[in-house]
This record gives C-alpha cells, structure tokens and sequence, in this order.
C-alpha cells in the first residue's frame, strides 16, 4: 500500500489496477537494483574525480619542484662568474697600468740628464749649445724661442782672442767647440737678464731647469759683475765666456740634490 501512490505519481494518466503479487516482488526487485546500479555509478564517479583532482595537484607540485631548482642554479653560475671574471682582468689591468704609469714618472723625476764634457760627448748626449747662457744644456732644458728671441735683439760680435783679433761666425759659434769666447760687456749684463727670465719660465711651465737657474753663486755674480758695479762697468772692455757642460732636471729633483755653492744663501 505504500507503494502505490509513488506509482501513481509515476503514471498519473494511466487508470489504477491491481497488480498480482508476483509482479508487485518483480517490480520491488527490479527497483532496487536499478537504485544499487545508480549508487554504483555515482561512487565511481566520485572516486574517478577525486583521483583526477590529486593526480593534477600532484603534477602541479612536481613541476613547480623541477622549475624552481634549474631556473636558480642557472641565473646564479651564468651571470655571476662572468661578470667576476671580466671585471677581475680589468682591475688587475688598471692597476699595472697604475703602477707602471707611477713607475716610469719616478723614473723621470729622479733622473738628472748632463752633456759629458766635451762637445763631441755632448752631441752624442742629443745636447745642445745655447750661445746666450755658453753652455752645453740637455734638450729638455734648451727654450730655444728664448734664445733665439736674445740672440737676434743683440746681435754681437764674437771674438776668438782677447785682442779681438778674430771675430767668430754665427755658425761657428752655435757649434759651441771653442774653448771660450770674448764678448762686450752689454752681453753680460744680457746673459744675466736672460737667465732670470729664463727660471720665471721653467717655473711658471712647469718644465725641467739647468742647474746655472738656482746657483745663488750665480745670481750673485751677475749681481757684483754687471747691474751693481761699483764703476758701473763703464771701463769693462769686453768679457770673457768659457764654453760650460751643465745639467738637467725638475725642481722636484734639484729641491733635494742642490747644486753645491760657494756663498751660503742662508745668511
């Protein structure tokens, strides 16, 4: 009886009737093993999503672990160590170019250049003669636009005797191979202005000087000898300038290895 009205429900357009009782145990048999069937079927696919949804997650996971372990290494050895080993070449370069570069300017600040002691050494020494100061000077010591400017403002004769007998060409006289040369008295007074301007020179470019420049023995002389005469050197025929071999440096090297003097500038 409790069954019927479900089977109704199921039929509602078809008219009641009773059915025997060995079809109404068929039909009940029937009914719940189609229901088993459904809860079967429903289980299964349960199970089947379940095991989809761990089998995706456990992908997930194994792919992220593969990713993330290669993609680190790789950035950390690639990048690093070929920056460390371009810059380390570099700095290592850098710093012996530094080096040398110190090196060799130490090497040229401590060197004193001279001009032997005669002038065929001289030349051999690439030195040359500087008729306004006498002397056989090292290359890097000679202004020759100073020289040069002295020399045509002047415009003396040069004598090879002290009797003025000879006079002595340009030309000989810039081969500086004479002994010592006889001038007028206006050439000393010159030779010491030119000095004087030359040191403001060397100073001022910072370039390499002759020892003559910071001899107070020198200053001196052409103090005494020329602008403060006691006669005013007007009886002073002519003086006599023998031919010199002198030295080159910077003042950074003389300020420690100065020439030695015979008047004290301390006094």
């Amino acid at each position: 009886m409790g069954r019927e009205p479900r089977y109704q429900e199921l039929s509602p357009s078809e008219e009641s009737f009773e059915q025997s009782p060995e079809k109404l145990k068929q039909t009940h048999f029937g009914w719940g093993k189609q229901s088993f069937l459904v809860a079967v079927a429903t289980g299964t696919l349960f199970i089947a999503v379940l095991l989809a949804i761990v089998v995706t997650l456990g992908s997930a996971i194994v792919s992220y672990r593969l990713t993330t372990p290669s993609s680190t290494p790789s950035s950390t050895p690639t990048s690093t160590p070929s920056v460390t080993a371009t810059a380390a070449p570099i700095q290592s370069a850098v710093a012996d170019d530094k080096t040398a570069s110190s090196t060799d300017d130490s090497a040229a600040l401590l060197q004193i250049s001279s001009c032997g002691g005669s002038a065929e050494e001289a030349r051999a020494l690439g030195c040359i003669f500087d008729v306004m100061m006498q002397l056989w000077m090292p290359v890097e010591c000679y202004d020759q636009a100073l020289s040069e400017r002295f020399l045509a403002e002047g415009n003396w004769t040069w004598w090879a005797d002290s009797s003025a007998s000879r006079a002595m060409s340009d030309e000989e006289i810039r081969r500086g191979e004479h002994d010592a040369v006889y001038v007028a008295q206006d050439y000393h007074v010159t030779h010491c202005i030119y000095a004087w301007e030359m040191l403001v020179r060397t100073m001022r470019n910072q370039q390499p000087m002759i020892q003559e420049l910071i001899s107070y023995d020198h200053v001196i002389h052409c103090r005494h000898n020329t602008l403060q005469r006691p006669d005013d050197g007007g009886y002073v025929r002519g003086v006599r300038a023998p031919t010199g071999f002198t030295r080159c440096a910077s003042y950074e090297v003389w300020k420690n290895d100065l020439p030695p003097n015979q008047i004290s500038s301390t006094d």
